[in-house]
């Protein structure tokens, strides 16, 4: 209690949002300890910026401070004020205090949720109450857990306590603590490929622990209050889940089974063993990709375990019950990760919804449980050849792994671990203990840094900078009053603009309706029905940069499209159809000359280009799209105001620009006719091709 009221009254948070502070040119980032994660941008760039548009929104459902205006009902749970909110107790201090402790709460109780849960779940299970407390920590500070904590961490909080909640015995109260347990992870991350194979695997640990004392009956209201907690998830995010069933990415997503390669799985038992400064070289894979449930745990069980006394004949029928369920669970979880199953077979479990290596938390949770059942029934037995054996197996991997096992930290924790292993050999009865104690030291050692301890003060209350001056300014001028930027994504939102970069986490079809009216409907459909990051270009129309990332022109937004500027030669000749618009000036100031004037763009939707005809060595530096008011009002057409156009260039010879030496400019339109725009020489007409 003492540790958790220092951390609420420092603000103190595992997120990465410093690189963000940092970007914006926040004075006190508010770094505490360690680095922030770039590869944690799913943290960063998506999930604490939705917190901070929701906190700004004064916790409403619908974002009103965003250009697209979302529902914020999404797949990761937001403090948002409605009913949903008595499900994520993480939340519950949102309404009352600043966002800051409130955000630094949320952090505190995934951590305590999941170190008390795992504990009571072991305990459950029939391990002692000290190992079980040491095992939790094994798991926690794994590379899966560790490396994908600020994004599912908080549905792996959840998962102990559903099935914890399973084993109270009054019908009434199980029911009730159990469907709360389950609607909280559930809304938690609402992730089917994460939620699928943890359901799997509390299946294995249900059937054998709990079925036998309850039977038929018990059974059916188990399964009617998981259902009734299913269907209320369902009904919390039916907006939703109606906008994904059907979209692209992901929700027609369909895998088989495979793909996870050897050296991933490798690292179940050797947890660093493709792993240097946390980058993996695993290759196409990305360092939280290639992370698995990995510990020292499962070389010291081998080891240490006294494999004379493990026969399932002699432990206690629940023990043997779940070892046997738990290790067929995790078998059929590994041929999933690695034979090419098909979808059509893996559909009845719903895994053809689920990539391969989604599972990687639900098997490694597993196999710790088998595996320290295994060691509890049998107990442990240290001599000198199994510590000379298990010695030769760390070196081994550490040989494979380049040495990456001899970082300071890791020596240091070695040596606490050697200390708790001879411990557990002199206190006979706890070698157990001393073998989750040396793997948790082990584990810390080699995953705790990844996470940084970040104040989340300067998170919520943010304070101004030259870049938000800038970005203030910016969003001012936009006739819209929309902030066009390619910069920092979502987070722009999440710091109250109202951005045209954004992230939308679900298909929002009636906004790219209304923004592209002219455009087919099967094209729009293919490029904007999935989750996606909306970054902004200089284009004509939308593309789709990658699966999950789509680029929209800026014009959507109110802002001017850019006008492409080229060079060409006097000599080329000089191709245009017919007179019209105006060179205004061309002043020449030393080795630069600025070209201002209005071209017959109407309505300016992109793509229109100017080329400046010389024999002059000149290079661009700058081409601007100018709005010419003046020039519509003349000529009484207002699709004529954005058709000005102020373009920049340099000599590029070692003297300043000559007085009065030729060039002719030349205006095209999208639909590629050339008008010649001036200057008004008979001899850009003697160069006419």
């Amino acid at each position: 209690m003492l540790l958790a009221v220092v951390w609420v009254a420092n603000t103190w948070s595992l997120s990465s949002y410093g690189l963000v502070l940092k970007a914006f040119g926040t004075a006190e980032p508010g770094i505490v300890l360690g680095e922030p994660r770039g590869i944690r941008s799913d943290e960063w760039g998506v999930v604490t910026p939705f917190i901070q548009a929701t906190v700004n929104n004064g916790l409403r459902r619908y974002n009103a401070t965003s250009f697209y205006g979302e529902d914020l009902r999404v797949f990761f749970s937001l403090p948002i004020a409605d009913w949903g909110l008595l499900f994520k107790p993480d939340q519950w201090l949102y309404p009352f205090i600043n966002a800051a402790y409130a955000y630094s709460f949320q952090h505190l109780f995934h951590v305590v949720a999941f170190l008390a849960g795992y504990t009571l779940l072991f305990a459950r299970v029939g391990i002692p109450a000290g190992t079980a407390s040491l095992l939790s920590a094994v798991l926690f500070f794994t590379a899966y857990t560790q490396f994908w904590w600020t994004m599912v961490g908080p549905t792996l909080a959840w998962f102990p306590w559903v099935l914890v909640s399973l084993g109270i015995h009054r019908t009434a109260v199980r029911g009730v603590t159990f469907f709360a347990c389950a609607v909280a992870a559930m809304l938690a991350h609402f992730y089917p490929p994460l939620l699928i194979p943890l359901a799997f695997a509390a299946a294995a640990v249900y059937f054998p622990l709990y079925y036998p004392e309850r039977r038929a009956t018990g059974l059916a209201v188990d399964a009617i209050v998981g259902l009734a907690a299913c269907g209320l998830v369902v009904f919390y995010l039916q907006d939703y889940l109606s906008a994904m069933w059907n979209s692209l990415y992901p929700g027609r997503r369909s895998v088989h089974g495979g793909g996870v390669p050897l050296a991933m799985l490798a690292q179940t038992v050797w947890p660093k063993l493709h792993l240097a400064d946390f980058e993996t070289d695993i290759p196409g894979l990305n360092v939280c990709e290639a992370s698995v449930v990995g510990s020292w745990y499962f070389l010291m069980a081998a080891c240490f375990v006294d494999w004379r006394k493990l026969a399932l004949s002699s432990v206690s029928p629940p023990i043997r019950r779940t070892i046997v369920a738990a290790l067929a669970a995790w078998l059929a979880l590994l041929c999933w990760q690695t034979l090419p199953i098909p979808r059509d077979v893996a559909k009845w479990l719903l895994f053809d919804r689920v990539p391969p290596p989604r599972t990687m938390f639900a098997s490694g949770f597993l196999l710790l449980l088998v595996t320290a059942l295994a060691v509890h029934a049998a107990g442990t037995r240290f001599t000198v050849r199994r510590v000379a054996a298990f010695g030769v197996v760390l070196a081994a991997g550490a040989w494979l792994a380049g040495g990456r096992y001899l970082a300071l930290s890791d020596k240091i924790a070695i040596a606490f671990a050697i200390v708790a292993l001879f411990g557990g050999a002199m206190l006979r009865r706890h070698g157990a203990a001393a073998i989750a104690g040396a793997s948790a030291l082990l584990g810390i050692a080699a995953f705790g840094r990844f996470n940084p301890i970040q104040s989340a003060w300067p998170i919520f209350n943010r304070e101004p900078t030259a870049l938000t001056r800038e970005l203030d300014a910016r969003q001012k001028a936009n006739p819209l009053g929309v902030l066009v930027s390619d910069q920092f994504g979502a987070t722009l939102n999440g710091w109250g603009y109202r951005s045209a970069a954004h992230v939308q986490l679900a298909p929002q079809p009636d906004v790219w309706r209304r923004l592209l009216p002219d455009m087919d409907e099967n094209a729009r459909n293919a490029i904007f029905n999935r989750y996606t990051h909306i970054v902004v270009r200089d284009l004509l129309a939308p593309q789709l940069v990658t699966f999950q990332v789509v680029a929209v022109p800026r014009r959507l937004f109110g802002e001017i499209a850019p006008v492409w500027f080229f060079v060409r030669t006097l000599a080329d000749g000089i191709a245009f159809g017919q007179r019209g618009g105006h060179v205004d000036q061309a002043r020449i100031d030393g080795r630069r000359m600025r070209i201002t004037g209005w071209a017959p763009w109407h309505k300016a939707d992109g793509g229109e280009s100017l080329t400046l005809h010389t024999d002059v060595p000149l290079v661009v530096v700058s081409a601007r799209r100018a709005a010419r008011p003046d020039v519509a009002q003349v000529l009484g057409d207002e699709s004529l105001l954005n058709s000005g156009f102020d373009v920049e260039v340099e000599f590029t010879g070692g003297n300043p620009v000559p007085e009065g030496f030729a060039f002719c400019v030349v205006a095209t339109g999208p639909s590629g006719a050339g008008v010649l725009v001036g200057p008004d020489s008979s001899d850009c007409d003697a160069r006419r091709r």
